[in-house]
């Protein structure tokens, strides 16, 4: 449910998504989204080849 363009319970991420991150800010979560899915890829494969 959307009041005023914000869900009430998602108010804090539609925020924070709209706000420009700073450079640097950037820099530090992309990587770091990248490496936790690379993580999950290799669990993940690990777990299918395991006898």
């Amino acid at each position: 449910m959307f009041v005023n363009g914000r869900s009430h319970t998602g108010a804090k991420n539609v925020r924070l998504e709209h706000r420009p991150l700073p450079e640097d800010e950037v820099h530090r979560t992309i990587p770091m989204a990248i490496r936790e899915q690379q993580q999950l890829q290799q669990k993940q494969h690990q777990q299918r080849f395991e006898p």
